[in-house]
């Protein structure tokens, strides 16, 4: 799950499904950050385009990709020796 913050940050974290929108919304906000959270810097988004980074204890991750009907297509890399990357689809729900 991603979730974008008011302020610019992006934050990346694994939900065990199945999961009500809910309950994630109410688990997953910013002020409530926890540690094992990936942290990303500000987003950029550009017409279509997104692109931001995060970073955890064990690895940066790179994200890329365009946003089409409230569809996210990005995607993913880690840029380590075995230079990992991930095609990724996320569609967007509100928290209320």
């Amino acid at each position: 799950m991603l979730r974008f913050a008011p302020d610019g940050r992006v934050f990346l974290t694994h939900v065990g499904m199945p999961a009500t929108q809910e309950r994630v919304c109410a688990w997953f906000k910013p002020e409530r950050e926890v540690q094992f959270w990936s942290k990303g810097a500000g987003y950029q988004l550009e017409a279509d385009r997104l692109s931001f980074r995060t970073e955890s204890p064990s690895a940066t991750t790179l994200f890329d990709g365009t946003v089409k009907s409230g569809v996210l297509q990005m995607q993913l890399r880690v840029p380590t020796k075995q230079d990992l990357t991930y095609a990724l689809t996320f569609k967007f729900a509100p928290c209320l």
